[in-house]
């Protein structure tokens, strides 16, 4: 796989971000599980968007809404169909940061997610895995505290360095 990413993060008021990304990538398969070895191959994106706001000025309470569109995958011996997932949630965070609460609802539209195998008589076989709406019930706690550091600046070490 040989890929290319990209994302950008917009911040217009400060109740409001948003971040918004890219992936292209390559993908190529082998293998001889077969009689017969299968070669496939082929280009592929994926991209995806997240929109945080949020709801007081402490910035304890947040919505978040997340999709992401994925185009059809070749690998070796199947090819996936392209599929879109929504998801949306709220946030509460305590205990400054080190709490964080939240509740989701994962796809929102309910996406399958379809397989076509190649055999290498010509024969095709299709699959689906069915993907359900779920709810996402997260709670996470921050038992450490913050890392001390001492950075220096790679400029500075190679100065030293050569000033020896």
């Amino acid at each position: 796989m040989i890929s290319i990413s990209s994302n950008y993060r917009w911040m217009p008021t400060n109740w409001l971000n948003m971040t918004l990304g890219a992936y292209g990538y390559h993908m190529h398969g082998y293998s001889d599980a077969y009689d017969k070895p299968m070669d496939n191959r082929g280009r592929s994106f994926l991209v995806y968007g997240v929109g945080t706001t949020y709801l007081n000025k402490q910035r304890t309470w947040s919505a978040e809404i997340s999709t992401q569109y994925q185009s059809k995958e070749s690998y070796a011996l199947h090819t996936t169909t392209p599929r879109f997932y929504l998801h949306a949630g709220i946030k509460y965070v305590a205990l400054k940061g080190k709490l964080n609460l939240s509740v989701q609802v994962q796809n929102l539209l309910h996406n399958d997610v379809g397989y076509t195998q190649m055999t290498p008589q010509g024969y095709s076989l299709h699959q689906t895995d069915y993907v359900y709406r779920t709810l996402k019930l997260s709670v996470t706690y921050n038992f450490g505290g913050s890392i001390k550091k001492n950075v220096f600046p790679a400029s500075n070490v190679l100065y030293n360095r050569l000033g020896e």
